[in-house]
């Protein structure tokens, strides 16, 4: 018997049984999530009741990173249903969240005729610090960009950016502190100097407060010779 003719067949139950005893239910409402809902995480008709950011979180956006390619989807606010989403991808072990969400920004994206894989070589997820990334076991950041590059050739440079220095939670730090707090916080891997020159990169982190972290990255990047830079988070806390 060939073992590769029952693997598929095997893998289905054992998912089956698994949905069965641990179904699937949404992150937001707490019910179980049907078969034909287009996610495993978020029912669809919650989706549409998600805060959504307008035009004017968008220019806000643009103003906090000094970039015209500035994009976020949705407003997180304290104790809202998008913050518990963020808190489940970074906090909770839901790291393929991160998938849906960056799939999302993406088809968003599109909605408004964007689309990256024209002008975009390189994906860069904002790096967490080793001693935090270790802890977490992984990076929020890194699956986003799973989602966004998907069905594309951009490639995901998980270590272009390097994060040297431990910093402060952001949370309860002044629009000073915060930009005092990410300071010298990252550089360019040397190993990548004078190899990037002119590319075009799409910079993604979770959730945009302040832009302190986005723009120390930003200007890592400018100076290590990236062209046009796009940010994209999932969400921005509204001002």
């Amino acid at each position: 018997m060939k073992f590769g003719n029952i693997t598929g067949p095997v893998v289905n139950l054992i998912s089956g049984i698994s949905d069965f005893v641990y179904p699937k239910v949404c992150i937001i409402s707490g019910l179980k999530i049907p078969e034909t809902n287009s996610n495993s995480y978020i029912l669809d008709e919650k989706i549409s009741l998600l805060e959504k950011a307008t035009g004017e979180d968008l220019i806000a956006m643009r103003e906090k990173t000094g970039l015209k390619l500035s994009f976020s989807v949705f407003v997180f606010r304290n104790e809202g249903p998008v913050q518990t989403v963020i808190h489940e991808m970074k906090y909770k072990g839901m790291k393929n969240i991160g998938i849906f969400l960056g799939e999302f920004l993406k088809s968003e994206l599109k909605k408004l005729g964007v689309n990256i894989q024209d002008k975009f070589h390189i994906c860069v997820p904002i790096p967490l610090h080793e001693t935090k990334k270790r802890e977490r076991g992984y990076n929020q950041s890194d699956y986003i960009c799973k989602g966004i590059t998907s069905n594309t050739d951009i490639e995901i440079l998980k270590n272009l950016l390097i994060r040297v220095k431990k910093t402060r939670t952001q949370t309860k730090l002044s629009f000073e502190e915060r930009k005092k707090n990410m300071k010298n916080a990252f550089i360019f891997n040397p190993q990548f100097v004078n190899k990037l020159n002119g590319v075009n990169a799409i910079l993604v982190d979770d959730v945009i407060t302040s832009g302190s972290t986005l723009k120390e990255a930003i200007s890592v990047l400018k100076r290590g010779g990236i062209g046009e830079i796009l940010v994209l988070t999932p969400a921005i806390v509204k001002s």
